[in-house]
């Protein structure tokens, strides 16, 4: 090469030897290279939107209130409520007895709302429940809130072939072990409890 471009062959050396001391590898011939700076590297094509959770949220919640699911929903949770308080209510049981069908009682609302058309739905029901039925009675709802009694249900129910029923599950946590008249009781309550929840649930509406 000449003119410009003429790179004389002593400091083609130096570059070569001082980059191989930083640990860089130069090939073996000095190729002539053009700076570009990184801003005005372009890729072609519209940038890739990724989808925001929030931002779908937000449109599902939308969509729902617009058809009025979500205030159908809202009277539901609220309806449910007042059953649940005043099934209570009228039990005629001691503590811990009591607190544990509060318990009990609660899991077959939540299992009651499974029939409903999608789980933003469901969310805003459940969601009204125990705000209500906080309205209602403060004690009443911090007895529901023990996680523990709640998890064993859910895990006799995700068994293919339960071995225990719930009124067996109820009689353990009330006294340790099973009671017949507790496990008939509670098995009789809870059935007739579901059934009312499941009535009213499905005596709602909401838009598809």
């Amino acid at each position: 090469m000449n003119g410009l471009f003429s790179i004389p062959t002593d400091r083609v050396a130096r570059k070569r030897k001082k980059a191989q001391g930083e640990g860089l590898l130069l090939p073996p011939r000095f190729c002539l290279r053009f700076s570009v700076e990184e801003d005005d590297v372009r890729i072609a094509g519209a940038p890739v939107k990724r989808a925001d959770p929030g931002e779908s949220s937000a449109a599902d919640f939308y969509n729902q209130h617009n058809m009025g699911n979500i205030q159908t929903a809202l009277q539901l949770g609220g309806c449910l409520a007042r059953l649940y308080c005043g099934y209570i209510r009228k039990c005629q049981e001691p503590e811990p007895v009591l607190g544990q069908l509060a318990i009990l009682f609660s899991y077959a609302v939540n299992r009651s709302i499974q029939c409903l058309p999608n789980s933003l739905i469901a969310q805003t029901v459940l969601s009204t429940f125990y705000n209500t039925v906080q309205q209602e009675s403060a004690g009443l709802y911090q007895k529901v809130r023990d996680p523990v009694p709640f998890s064993l249900y859910i895990l006799r129910d995700k068994r293919a072939e339960p071995s225990e029923t719930y009124g067996d599950i109820f009689s353990s946590l009330c006294v340790g072990r099973e009671d017949p008249r507790l496990v008939a009781m509670a098995n009789r309550e809870y059935e007739e409890f579901y059934r009312q929840c499941l009535q009213l649930a499905e005596g709602f509406s909401f838009q598809a």
